[in-house]
């Protein structure tokens, strides 16, 4: 099962050991409760609703094979005067599995074309980025899944 290692900063799962749920596809969550920055990336939490512009979070460990994909993503305002980007991360380099919003639009944008394979012990994070626009515009509540598939 692909899921996440033990996250001592992500309340409950401290001690959770193994393969967790059951066998089969499970959703990644990443997200925040609103995201001001300009051309400096956006790094988001998994399991959480923060986000980072300085420091890189703790990422989500692969713990079997298998493949991501399905990735969806959705803001709840977007004042933002140019488009965001929204990638998946594979051990710090970008994948193909990404998203574009429009600047200004509150539309569900997915990928579902796209997937990447991971080994166990791979790490996933998740980031947004946009050229230069007006400082301090932003995305309000940001909700990012893509599925993990075992193989």
């Amino acid at each position: 099962m692909i899921g996440v290692s033990p996250l001592p900063t992500v309340i409950g799962l401290a001690t959770v050991t193994g393969d967790q749920g059951p066998a089969g596809p499970r959703q990644i969550y990443f997200g925040c409760a609103s995201s001001t920055f300009t051309t400096t990336p956006a790094y988001y939490y998994p399991n959480s609703t923060i986000f980072t512009i300085t420091t890189l979070p703790v990422p989500v460990e692969v713990n079997v094979a298998g493949y991501l994909r399905n990735l969806f993503v959705r803001t709840t305002t977007n004042a933002c005067d140019t488009d965001t980007t929204f990638v998946v991360y594979l051990n710090g380099s970008a994948t193909a599995l990404s998203v574009v919003l429009t600047a200004g639009s509150v539309a569900m944008v997915f990928d579902t074309t796209n997937q990447i394979t991971v080994a166990a012990g791979d790490k996933i994070t998740f980031r947004s980025t946009r050229p230069a626009g007006t400082f301090g515009i932003g995305l309000g509540t940001t909700y990012a899944m893509f599925e993990a598939v075992p193989t």
